[in-house]
């Protein structure tokens, strides 16, 4: 660690263990891996540096939790999601008097990747700029998705001019007595 860097020691491959005062990060699998962070990386440089780190696949979404100093002796997670929590993050051993920041690693499924062009857009944010090969789609798939625009029926103005709609509305109110 120099001036210009804050060590940040990474825990993955295992689960958070909250008690009353502290976070642990428990497992059988538990990795670590210490490294030298620049003072004032963005949220996207420090999600880079942990995939190329722990070697996850850019498809695993990383939930970074900072085993983050409450008050003497008690800690609290600090979800890490954008500039200004990584910024707050790096300031705990100057700030508290400790030597390093552990950040506990969750990965979790990107559903999104799998489901709609979020995915994309996640990958693309942390560096991966592979996708276009997953957006190749045939033209059968493309005419599937095609609306028929002669299958829209569009209500005629002179048969619903003057017709009018009741509509009821009824209001429920409901309790619950013990």
């Amino acid at each position: 660690m120099t001036d210009s860097t804050v060590e940040v020691l990474c825990y993955w491959n295992g689960t958070i263990l909250r008690t009353e005062t502290d976070l642990r990060y428990i497992g059988n699998n538990v990795e670590i891996e210490p490294i030298d962070v620049p003072i004032h990386p963005t949220f996207v440089e420090l999600l880079k540096m942990i995939y190329d780190i722990i070697g996850v696949d850019r498809d695993y979404q990383l939930v970074l939790k900072c085993h983050h100093p409450t008050e003497m002796n008690k800690f609290q997670p600090l979800v890490v999601r954008n500039d200004r929590t990584v910024a707050r993050v790096l300031l705990v051993p100057s700030k508290y008097g400790m030597s390093s920041v552990q950040l506990f690693i969750e990965q979790t499924l990107n559903h999104y990747h799998l489901s709609n062009e979020m995915g994309h857009l996640t990958r693309l944010s942390t560096g991966d700029t592979d996708v276009d090969d997953e957006n190749e789609r045939d033209k059968e798939d493309d005419r599937d998705d095609a609306i028929d625009t002669n299958e829209i029926h569009l209500p005629n103005d002179d048969e619903n001019c003057c017709q009018t709609e009741n509509i009821d509305l009824v209001m429920v109110q409901t309790s619950c007595g013990m």
